[in-house]
């Protein structure tokens, strides 16, 4: 059985915290984003909000989405296109 991670099962605290920081690392980039329900957001990453959503922008418009709604987030290639699925 493999070892649960040294900082905590996810959902706890210490990997809420390291979720939060691995997102505010990624402000200023173009990001890679998949939601929870299954879309897909490429854009950049303008700020993660005081109340926890992440501010984005998708080809000249602003899109919000929950941090806690974000499955999986990572630096995008700048010269990937812009889009939502």
């Amino acid at each position: 059985m493999k070892p649960p991670p040294a900082d905590g099962p996810a959902g706890s605290p210490a990997a809420d915290e390291r979720r939060r920081a691995l997102v505010q690392g990624l402000v200023g980039q173009k990001v890679s984003l998949s939601t929870t329900d299954f879309h897909h957001v490429v854009g950049r990453l303008l700020e993660l909000r005081e109340d926890d959503s992440l501010r984005l922008m998708v080809n000249n418009q602003e899109v919000l989405i929950r941090r806690q709604g974000v499955a999986r987030i990572h630096a995008a290639d700048p010269a990937l296109a812009e889009f939502i699925k």
